[in-house]
C-alpha cells in the first residue's frame, strides 16, 4: 500500500483505471500513513466502501509515507501527476495555498450548513483550516501533546499530586533523582522536526510562542529566554538523560515505558494505559495561559486546483468526512475524530484516557502556534527546517549565552517567512 514516489509516478503515467466502466470519473486520493499498515487498510477498505455505494466515481486510494512528503507532493504538482486529494500534517494546505494549488472546501461548509450538520465540528477545528475566511481544509482528527507522568514514581519521592507549573516540575524533577527514584527524571522528543513541535508547548506555559499574531517573530522575547533557561537549568541539573539531542518520540515512550524516567512529553496515546496503568496524563491547568504543556492539533483532508473533477472529489470529500470512524476503530489509529459525534463510539467513552481528553483537554486546548491562532503557509518549512530544535540543542549542550543563541534564531526564522 505504501508506494515510494518513483511508483507514484509510474502508477499516475502509466497504468489504465480500473473502474468498473468507461463512464466512471477517476479521482486519486493521497492519504498519509497516519497508524500503520493496519491503518492503511482500514482506511483503503473504507474507499472501497465509497467505491461500492454509487456508479458515478471511482477512488484511486495511495498510500502515503512520512519520509520526504512535502517534497513527494510538491515534485507531484508541479509535475502535472493526478492529485485530487489528499490527508496531511496540520500546515500542509496552507503551504500549498501559497502557490495556489489548493481548491476551496466552502461548497462542502454549505451543503454541512444546509443540512444542519455543521455543529458537528468545534468552530475552532474549522476556523485552523481556513485562509482568508475560505475553508481550505476539513478537520478530521486532533491529536493533542501532554505532559504524562509516573504515578508510583511521584508516590515513591512523596508526592500525592502531579506538579502544577513549570517551577514544580523542575522541583519534583530534583526530589525524584535526589531520593533515587531514577537518575534522569524528564525526557522529551528533541530530534528531527519533534524539537521545534514539543518546545511551542512549553514557551506558552510561560505566556509567549515563537509568533505573534501578526506573524512578527518573538523568539528572542524574555519569556522565551526564561523557558530556554529553564531546560538548560534541567540539563545542567542532571535532570535530562545525556543524549537528550537524539530522543525522537520513539525513544522517550520507550525510556517512559520501562521507568527510566518520571515524566514524558509527547503523543496522547490512549493505548499507553492498557500495559502501563500508572502512567497518567496531565490535566489542562488554567490561568491567563497554561501552566502546564498541552496543544492541540488539528488535520485536515484538502483538494487541489489541479483536479479535473472537482464535483466528484467534492463528493468524495464529504462523504469520507462522514464516514470515516473506521479509521479510528478499525484502523486503531490513536488520535481523536474532529466529529463530536464519532466520540460517542464506545472506543472514546470506555477508554479513560480518550475519556480525559475529550472532557478536560480539548476545551482548554489551544492552537498550536499561539498567541498566533490561524495556521499559515511557512509553518510547514518551519517544522522541516527546525531552526528552534536546532537552537534549544546548543542550548543544551554548549556555554553559549542564550541571548545568543535566540537571536540567531530569530533570525532564520525571519529569513524563513519572506
Amino acid at each position: 500500500l505504501v508506494l515510494s514516489l518513483a511508483c507514484m509516478m509510474a502508477l499516475s503515467l502509466f497504468t489504465v483505471a480500473w473502474a468498473e466502466g468507461a463512464s466512471k470519473t477517476e479521482i486519486h486520493f493521497w492519504d498519509m500513513l497516519w497508524g500503520g499498515e493496519i491503518y492503511a487498510e482500514a482506511a483503503k477498505k473504507l474507499v472501497d466502501e465509497f467505491n461500492q455505494s454509487q456508479n458515478e466515481i471511482e477512488v484511486v486510494y495511495q498510500s502515503i509515507p512520512w519520509a520526504d512528503y512535502t517534497q513527494a507532493f510538491t515534485t507531484a504538482i508541479a509535475g502535472g501527476m493526478q492529485i485530487d486529494c489528499s490527508t496531511g500534517s496540520g500546515a500542509m494546505q496552507h503551504f500549498f495555498e501559497k502557490t495556489d494549488s489548493i481548491l476551496t472546501l466552502d461548497p462542502i461548509i454549505e451543503m454541512w450548513k444546509e443540512e444542519g450538520t455543521l455543529d458537528d465540528f468545534e468552530t475552532y477545528a474549522l476556523d485552523q483550516m481556513k485562509k482568508d475566511g475560505v475553508q481550505i481544509g476539513i478537520p478530521w482528527q486532533i491529536q493533542s501533546k501532554v505532559l504524562w507522568y509516573n504515578e508510583k514514581m511521584l508516590a515513591d519521592a512523596g508526592y500525592d499530586r502531579p506538579p502544577q507549573s513549570l517551577v514544580e516540575l523542575y522541583d519534583y524533577c530534583v526530589t525524584i533523582k535526589e531520593k533515587g527514584v531514577c537518575d534522569t527524571p524528564y525526557a522529551f522528543p528533541l530530534a528531527m522536526d519533534q524539537g521545534a513541535l514539543n518546545y511551542l508547548g512549553f514557551a506558552q506555559c510561560n505566556g509567549t510562542g515563537i509568533w505573534d499574531n501578526d506573524l512578527n517573530v518573538i523568539i528572542d522575547s524574555p519569556e522565551n529566554e526564561k523557558t530556554f533557561r529553564f531546560f538548560r537549568d534541567m540539563m545542567q541539573a542532571g535532570l535530562l538523560p545525556e543524549d537528550v539531542a537524539a530522543l525522537d518520540q520513539t525513544l522517550v515512550d520507550g525510556l517512559f515505558k520501562s521507568g527510566k524516567v518520571a515524566f514524558a512529553y509527547g503523543a496522547n496515546t490512549a493505548a499507553l494505559v492498557e500495559t502501563m496503568p500508572e502512567a497518567k496524563m496531565m490535566d489542562p491547568i488554567m490561568g491567563d495561559y497554561q501552566a502546564v504543556p498541552l496543544q492541540s492539533i488539528v488535520h485536515a483532508i484538502m483538494a487541489y486546483k489541479i483536479t479535473k473533477s472537482p464535483e466528484a472529489t467534492y463528493t468524495f470529500i464529504k462523504w469520507w468526512s462522514e464516514n470515516n470512524l473506521p479509521l479510528f476503530t478499525e484502523g486503531k489509529f490513536a488520535a481523536i475524530p474532529a466529529r463530536i459525534s464519532f466520540r460517542q463510539d464506545p472506543v472514546f467513552t470506555e477508554n479513560p484516557i480518550y475519556e480525559q481528553t475529550i472532557e478536560n483537554l480539548l476545551p482548554n486546548a489551544i492552537p498550536r502556534f499561539w498567541p498566533r491562532l490561524e495556521l499559515f503557509a511557512q509553518a510547514q518549512t518551519f517544522f522541516a527546517e527546525n531552526p528552534v530544535g536546532v537552537s534549544l540543542q546548543e542550548a543544551l549542550l554548549t556555554d553559549r549565552p542564550i541571548p545568543e543563541i535566540l537571536a540567531e534564531c530569530k533570525a532564520t526564522v525571519e529569513d524563513m517567512m519572506q
